[in-house]
């Protein structure tokens, strides 16, 4: 028994000569610090991913949609721009829990998750606010075909559809 609070008296002071320790210090606050900044990028890294596929997704429709518009007789070269209102929305499976309270019934709805993952239902594409096209040449039967083209790639009001020409 003796030997037990010897070896704990000798443990106490080792962790006592750490506390006091200045190096014990500054290792404790640089983990701190490390665990600080993981968390940071472990929950920002999912918003940035969200922005590039945004970002790309935009950049393909612009491309796709300018490479069709250019091969309309007496377009010429064609550029284009597309504004969208958000992000892409992605619309997760939840479960509805109800419960009973003494002021009456309360619903909750908590995300469905599968291996620690939630289960995503669906992603909605981000909603078009308008559509810049910036065309070679200035023919009123081609802005016409180009804004009917417009119109029925994108799904959009003619009001959504600037078309302009180039210098």
């Amino acid at each position: 028994m003796s030997q037990l609070n010897s070896s704990n008296n000798s443990f106490s002071k080792t962790i006592e000569k750490l506390k006091e320790s200045k190096i014990f210090r500054y290792i404790l606050i640089a983990i701190l610090a490390i665990i600080v900044v993981l968390i940071f990028f472990s929950t920002s890294t999912s918003s940035i991913d969200k922005t590039v596929e945004n970002d790309d997704y935009i950049s393909n429709l612009e491309e796709k949609l300018q490479l069709a518009l250019s091969k309309i007789d007496g377009a010429g070269e064609v550029e284009v721009v597309i504004t969208v209102e958000s992000g892409m929305e992605t619309v997760l499976a939840t479960e509805k829990i109800t419960k009973q309270t003494e002021s009456g019934v309360e619903i909750t709805e908590k995300p469905i998750l599968v291996n620690g993952k939630t289960v995503t239902l669906t992603e909605k594409y981000p909603k078009i606010i308008g559509v810049l096209v910036v065309i070679e040449k200035n023919k009123i039967t081609t802005i016409s075909k180009i804004q009917q083209a417009t119109i029925s790639l994108l799904d959009i009001n003619l009001s959504q559809i600037e078309i302009l020409t180039m210098k």
